[in-house]
């Protein structure tokens, strides 16, 4: 239901391949690359969500303006749009491309993930101190190109890439985090446990008084 409404708001046909991208129209997120992408495949549909919150300070603004005034057809752009309608935009989409150039914990990838999406990050050193299974990854233009194709024409290495996402987010699922919290609570504890039963041995043992 929510691919559908999604698809209708985007008005996209229940036929299309679409590959979404998110976040704020600006360099570091990569929209740029997202465009020169898209210009590669006419056959599929681009969506890129998110707007300008920064208006005319943004970086570039007037070069980016230009790229997307001047953008192939096939790339649809939503403007800000109002986070409980994303799970319907991210429904809408058979796959995500996150190409942005600078992160720490970025949430929509995961909530990509959540909604069934195989996921393509940008090769970053911080996604590899970050993540616990293994991703999919790009590191240029053409990596990004590479894995759209594989996903687009290969039904099993789709499979493939939508339990990649599974397996993704169960290292950010509440319980998961409950249990490593509470691992940690009781190593701590029984390290304190440790070492005030070996202070008291050593300040009260005869040893020690003589």
């Amino acid at each position: 239901t929510k691919k559908e409404t999604g698809r209708h708001k985007l008005g996209i046909t229940k036929y299309e391949f679409v590959v979404i991208g998110v976040g704020q129209i600006q360099q570091r997120k990569g929209i740029e690359d997202f465009i020169e992408i898209a210009k590669v495949f006419p056959h599929i549909t681009f969506v890129w969500v998110g707007g300008r919150p920064f208006g005319k300070l943004t970086e570039g603004i007037n070069r980016i303006n230009s790229k997307i005034e001047h953008a192939p057809k096939n790339i649809v752009f939503t403007g800000l749009v109002k986070l409980e309608a994303m799970p319907e935009l991210y429904s809408a989409a058979d796959m995500m491309i996150f190409t942005s150039y600078q992160e720490n914990c970025p949430l929509a990838p995961l909530e990509a993930a959540a909604a069934g999406l195989p996921v393509v990050f940008r090769d970053l050193v911080e996604y590899r101190q970050l993540y616990n299974s293994d991703y999919l990854k790009a590191d240029t233009n053409e990596a990004f190109i590479s894995q759209i194709k594989s996903l687009y024409e290969e039904k099993e290495k789709y499979a493939q890439a939508v339990e990649t996402s599974k397996k993704l987010i169960n290292q950010f699922d509440k319980l998961e985090i409950r249990n490593s919290l509470l691992d940690l609570y009781h190593n701590l504890l029984n390290e304190s446990d440790r070492n005030t039963k070996k202070q008291t041995q050593y300040e009260f043992s005869p040893e020690f008084l003589l």
